[in-house]
């Protein structure tokens, strides 16, 4: 037995390691626990009115670790939990604290996998050690119960009832186990002793001898071969013996037994029997647990099977940000962007990790999954822009959903490109914007040609007075103007949008001492420019259509005043004539009277 050194030391040591027993609810007052020989404090019978001491060794703290959610709940029977994070925690733990049993989580801050289960075994091997995994694998589960573990536990298939089922049965198969090694050890105890203690265990046990024989099995042993010990005894045992390993065999029963085959694990030590060198071998059905195993990979396949046919990257985040799942199109993206290897963004990676050194919007999407992972809100959605050298930018569309009824939780990341999508929705903006155009070209249109088409008078009265419309009076000359007025225009767009110098006005004056030699009025200058820009418009995009529109409001006004300018001249050229006249004929007039 270990040397205890006084309270207060032990006390400075633990506070110096931050350790601290779990606050545990209300219970009435326990009986003081008398000590048993093999371990301080518990006597050799598990008495359940006595809390189980438990050591957790895992790095997640106490607030969000779900072992001790499990371990914390009301009810029978209830556990005393120290709670530890680092190796050097729980070995100073075991060396000034009873234990009951050990719940050890292979990754620790301060070592990692199957060292971590020699130290612990070496330093309390008195004490039961049940092995943490964040994933499962049957090698490793094997190598840790070679190396000293009881068990071997996966931390996304636990619940309240296993826990404590499989803590329970490893505190009481070890104790079983040491009493095992024990007797066999002692001479003194008697083999009826020997025989009552495995005949009553709820595991089957066979004795084998060297030579493999069958000398003993009991009631669970003929349960689980389907045979009477009279028909099994005598008989060659038919499975490998090894020591210090545990491994699975397949019991087929004889016909007609239901649930057939068996699946169950053996694990063998030495003993004596009848005073002769002898192994016993334990065997555990293990065909539920199993099943429920091949069930879980049978569901995860048909789940993954539905997210491969999903046209998305599609990943599942565990409550630690660890990728548990992921589908091919994500596979996929991350291999053609920068992850050949899938080491950076596969299963088993921590995107969380990830996230913090990444690109600049990944703070805000880290922030996201965390705040949906613990249930802040309902879903996080996100449309972030992606650059690559030498290519158009790319867009794409994150969004995260919780796991309906995970225990642990999880998240569901759905990662796609919306890029073809956000030019959709660009385009159709520039259709409205274009059709707005448009409708008020129309508008511009229907008003000129409303212009032009109103009436100054009957014709007769504006044949009379030289005020018929061109296009009627002169419609060569009209269409001869309508080209000569197009080529303007068309100048007109070209030096607006190349930069180029025509000479503009001087052609519109040109069109306009026509228009006044004929003797044309506004309304010829409105049908012209109308019709033009109806033409124009017709054969043209919505954006140059625009152009021709705003370059021909400048023309037509334009025009406009060079017309009136022409009429004002020929008007003030006339006055000054009809005055000349007047003042030669009136000397005339005052000489005749």
């Amino acid at each position: 037995m270990p040397h205890i050194p006084p309270e207060g030391i032990v006390r400075q040591d633990m506070e110096s390691y931050g350790l601290s027993r779990m606050d545990q609810p209300d219970r009435p007052d326990q009986p003081d626990r008398p000590d048993r020989p093999d371990q301080p404090g518990r006597p050799d019978q598990l008495d359940r009115r006595i809390p189980l001491r438990v050591l957790l060794v895992e790095q997640t703290t106490s607030d969000g670790s779900l072992l001790h959610r499990l371990l914390t709940r009301t009810g029978a029977p209830e556990f005393d939990l120290v709670h530890v994070q680092q190796l050097e925690e729980a070995l100073c733990c075991l060396r000034y604290q009873p234990v009951d049993v050990i719940l050890l989580d292979l990754l620790l801050p301060d070592g990692e996998g199957l060292d971590l289960v020699r130290e612990v075994y070496q330093q309390a091997p008195d004490i039961p050690i049940v092995v943490l995994s964040h994933q499962e694998d049957e090698s490793l589960a094997t190598q840790a119960i070679q190396v000293g573990a009881q068990d071997y536990l996966v931390q996304e298939h636990l619940n309240n009832d296993s826990l404590v089922h499989v803590l329970l049965c490893s505190v009481e198969r070890h104790r079983m186990q040491r009493q095992l090694q024990r007797y066999s050890r002692e001479v003194q105890v008697g083999e009826s002793r020997f025989r009552n203690l495995i005949t009553r265990n709820a595991d089957g046990i066979v004795v084998v001898d060297a030579e493999g024989v069958v000398r003993f099995v009991n009631p669970a042993a003929e349960a689980l071969f389907g045979h009477t010990a009279e028909a099994l005894q005598g008989e060659l045992f038919g499975f490998p013996v090894l020591l210090g390993e545990s491994t699975e065999i397949d019991i087929v029963r004889r016909s007609g037994e239901p649930d057939a085959p068996v699946i169950a694990e053996l694990r063998v030590v030495e003993t004596e029997w009848e005073g002769k060198c002898a192994y016993l071998i334990s065997l555990r059905d293990i065909t539920a647990r199993k099943r429920t195993e091949e069930t879980l990979r049978e569901t995860e396949q048909f789940v993954l099977a539905i997210l491969n046919s999903i046209d998305a990257h599609i990943a599942v985040i565990d409550e630690r940000g660890i990728i548990v799942a992921a589908n091919d199109f994500w596979i996929q993206f991350a291999q053609e962007h920068g992850d050949p290897a899938i080491e950076h963004t596969g299963v088993g990676v921590n995107l969380f990790e990830v996230c913090q050194r990444a690109f600049q919007e990944s703070s805000r999407i880290l922030d996201g999954m965390t705040s949906v992972l613990q249930g802040k809100t309902e879903a996080f959605e996100l449309n972030y822009p992606f650059y690559e050298p030498d290519k158009e930018e790319r867009w794409f569309r994150i969004q995260v959903y919780p796991m309906v009824r995970s225990v642990p939780r999880r998240i569901v990341v759905v990662h796609s490109e919306v890029t073809e999508a956000r030019k959709l929705v660009k385009a159709e903006a520039e259709l409205e914007a274009n059709a707005a155009r448009i409708r008020g070209q129309e508008r511009e249109i229907r008003g000129l040609l409303q212009l032009s088409s109103a009436s100054l008078g009957g014709e007769v009265t504006a044949s009379m007075f030289g005020t018929m419309p061109l296009q009627k009076s002169a419609p060569h000359v009209f269409e001869e103007l309508l080209q000569h007025y197009e080529r303007i225009m068309e100048q007109a767009v070209e030096q607006r949008a190349y930069k180029v110098d025509y000479s503009l006005s001087e052609d519109l004056r040109v069109i306009a001492e026509r228009l006044g030699f004929l003797k044309a009025s506004p309304r010829d200058v409105v049908e012209i420019h109308s019709q033009v820009l109806q033409t124009k418009s017709k054969r043209s995009n919505p954006l140059k259509a625009q152009a021709y529109t705003e370059e021909g409001r400048l023309m037509v006004l334009e025009l406009m005043g060079y017309l009136a300018s022409y009429y004002r001249s020929q008007s003030l050229g006339m006055t000054r004539t009809l005055l000349h006249k007047w003042q030669n004929e009136r000397p005339s007039v005052e000489q005749e009277k």
